[in-house]
């Protein structure tokens, strides 16, 4: 409902409630934990890439698959979902810079800076 309404950042709500109940039932909650608290640039990300026709839809597919296969038993194609699931953001960062160019910066391949830490130059 939240994707159909396009309330967003409800949406990533519901899809971080849905990964923490796997982590808190495997007995990971400080791994939770820690995530939750060092992934703010990937969290500005995931709320940009489901305004992209189909991210969302395909996520709430891959959830649905997910716990399929988990109440199957059938491990192995969790951990194939799972791969593909939790590695998708390669895939949609193409995307991203494609729709939303002004969110990004440049990418300076032959970066060489002329100052080191301390503001001195770098001989």
């Amino acid at each position: 409902m939240a994707l159909d309404n396009k309330s967003f950042a409800d949406f990533v709500d519901h899809d971080d409630a849905f990964h923490r109940v796997f982590f808190e039932t495997s007995g990971q909650e400080l791994s939770w934990k820690v995530l939750s608290c060092m992934c703010g640039h990937y969290h500005r990300l995931r709320l940009l890439s489901i305004r992209i026709a189909g991210i969302g839809e395909e996520k709430i597919k891959q959830h649905r698959d997910l716990l399929a296969m988990v109440k199957a038993g059938d491990l192995e194609n969790v951990r194939a979902l799972l791969h593909r699931h939790l590695h998708k953001f390669e895939d949609e960062s193409k995307l991203l810079r494609e729709e939303f160019p002004g969110y990004f910066a440049e990418e300076e391949e032959d970066y060489v800076p002329d100052q080191d830490f301390g503001g001195f130059p770098v001989s």
